[in-house]
């Protein structure tokens, strides 16, 4: 899979209502009923094509490519889980329009 298509899938993941939750970022553990973007987009794929989607993500975020400023944006208080798709769904845009 590309990451664009990762991307998505994560999105759709974390879309339905109580899909998505904010987790401690240095205990790396979901809370019950949820999971963080950096999560979602482990759950869809796996080795080298999840680190190419979470580097994908990181970079679009305007961060260096690291998976630790995924969590730490993701748990931002301010954050919305309408917010986080809409994210995961642009960066899905940019990287298979590669920007």
């Amino acid at each position: 899979m590309t990451p664009g298509e990762i991307l998505n899938k994560a999105a759709d993941l974390l879309e339905p209502d109580g899909a998505w939750t904010q987790i401690d970022a240095n205990l790396m553990a979901t809370c019950p009923g949820g999971t963080c973007a950096a999560l979602a987009i482990g759950a869809v794929a796996s080795d080298v094509a999840r680190d190419r989607a979470l580097t994908a993500f990181s970079q679009f975020l305007g961060y260096d490519g690291s998976q630790i400023h995924i969590w730490h944006w993701n748990d931002d208080p301010s954050r919305t889980q309408a917010e986080v798709v809409a994210k995961l769904r642009e960066a899905a845009q940019s990287a298979e329009c590669g920007r």
